[in-house]
């Protein structure tokens, strides 16, 4: 196989999967990822301290890519031409999705992202709006109550994580109504 060189934007699992097995298999690789660490959403996920095992993927990842010397440039939210500057034959783009602000606004408003990455302060009564019913509200909610925030979670849906997995459902319920948080379908 001919060795080329690939270009990898993200480094949120599937960037660091990419890029993993690209230099596995004996590419060059040059690794974008715009925080100051690798890892992605799992390194917000895993604030929830239940979930904090969750980071040793993240961490496994990063450290092989490493070991397979892929060129990492951190805090770098890859432009065209810096991509392109780097004369790659194959791109992949792994950069995940951002935060849906529905449409709300004003100076109180934050992202659960914010939150859990500590990027946003908040009041000692929090309101966290579940708009899909997965992990991220219950994620934050519960993080808070832990940091001694008054913490209501609500949502549209019947009830609160309607679409989380069977697995996760019961831990998170247990751990919230251990935290008091007050949960509003």
């Amino acid at each position: 196989a001919t060795r080329k060189k690939v270009v990898v934007v993200g480094g949120g699992p599937a960037g660091l999967e990419a890029a993993r097995v690209s230099a596995h298999r004996g590419h060059e690789v040059v690794l974008f990822e715009a925080a100051k660490e690798l890892g992605g959403q799992i390194r917000l996920a895993q604030r929830a301290t239940w979930r904090r095992d969750l980071g040793n993927v993240a961490d496994w990842l990063a450290s092989e890519v490493l070991l397979l010397g892929v060129r990492v440039e951190l805090n770098c939210h890859a432009s065209s031409e810096e991509v392109l500057a780097e004369r790659p034959d194959v791109v992949i783009v792994a950069a995940g999705g951002v935060p849906d602000d529905l449409g709300f606004e004003g100076p109180n408003v934050v992202s659960v992202w914010d939150v859990l990455s500590m990027q946003a302060k908040v009041g000692k009564r929090v309101l966290v709006y579940d708009d899909h019913g997965k992990h991220q509200a219950p994620s934050c909610a519960e993080y808070l109550a832990q940091a001694g925030c008054e913490v209501e979670l609500v949502t549209p849906d019947r009830n609160v994580a309607q679409g989380m997995g069977a697995l996760n459902w019961p831990i998170f319920l247990r751990n919230l109504y251990r935290a008091g948080v007050t949960l509003t379908p």
